[in-house]
């Protein structure tokens, strides 16, 4: 999360046999794993940890009549919740009442922040539910923000390129974390080294007050929440967030600490279901 270094990834079972890699190209609807980044909207606009919020029954009507009926997983309704509590629970009602009350653009500019591409981003109250499509890859670069202060740090595959001599022809074009700095507009010019190499300070998307209580708020779900089979690794120090979709089809857990952003997606090529009950904190979160 500091600098952007891939440390592993798997997309699939065999490159021979199928080169389509899902963690860089399979496009999901994340679920629950998207409601860290709206609550983190929540917290830039009044909102605090201890904020109380309706966790009654909603119904939404389009302009064609139609109507939706959020639940949550439990498919129990709840009463005015706080924060915190709520997404310990993963509450969706709690998530839909947030999208409502903040506006849906508020919400789509903030999500835009941790490079989520609006193209990819609903307009309308189901976001609230993860109804988005993204890549693990992507899920993990978001979720770096949290893990490094509020930065967005670019993922890269290779450090550098060396021919056979072992002389370096190029640098990985990544970005420097420099919380102390007041990072520069313009890009730094070639350093005369005959390479393309060009040191960046990466841009602060989100404040380190937002970042420290959502670090603080998925420390939470790792202790009492959905995320709580991760305390069986005996660290006080990781946070996350499980996700699941509809039917059973999608299996999402992302969970980090300070030094290392991991995001697991568990699903099919043709979406179907993975089976009674494989949420992503059954499906997902052990692989992680």
């Amino acid at each position: 999360p500091t600098d952007g270094a891939l440390l592993a990834l798997t997309g699939g079972f065999d490159f021979y046999t199928g080169k389509f890699n899902r963690a860089t190209q399979a496009r999901r609807q994340p679920g629950s794993n998207i409601k860290p980044f709206i609550y983190s909207a929540a917290l830039d606009n009044g909102f605090t940890a201890a904020t109380l919020v309706s966790g009654a029954p909603i119904v939404v009507e389009d302009n064609l009549g139609d109507t939706w009926r959020p639940e949550n997983y439990s498919k129990k309704v709840f009463g005015p919740t706080r924060l915190r509590s709520a997404l310990v629970q993963s509450l969706n009602l709690v998530s839909v009442r947030l999208v409502r009350g903040l506006g849906t653009p508020l919400v789509l500019e903030h999500l835009q922040r941790f490079g989520f591409d609006r193209e990819h981003l609903p307009q309308g109250l189901s976001l609230a539910l993860g109804s988005a499509n993204f890549t693990p890859l992507e899920m993990a670069r978001a979720y770096g923000v949290f893990a490094n202060g509020g930065y967005l740090i670019e993922p890269y595959f290779i450090a550098r390129v060396e021919d056979q001599r072992g002389e370096i022809t190029e640098y990985a074009n990544r970005a420097m974390l420099c919380p102390e700095c007041n990072p520069p507009t313009e890009r730094f010019a070639d350093l005369d080294l005959g390479i393309l190499y060009d040191p960046r300070y990466s841009k602060r998307v989100l404040s380190p007050e937002n970042a420290f209580l959502m670090n603080e708020l998925m420390r939470s779900v790792i202790r009492t929440g959905t995320g709580r089979r991760a305390l069986s690794l005996g660290r006080e120090d990781l946070a996350g967030k499980t996700g699941t979709t509809n039917n059973f089809r999608d299996a999402w857990f992302s969970g980090f600490n300070r030094d290392v952003v991991t995001s697991v997606w568990i699903g099919f090529d043709t979406p179907r279901d993975l089976g009674t009950r494989e949420s992503g904190a059954r499906a997902a979160l052990p692989i992680w």
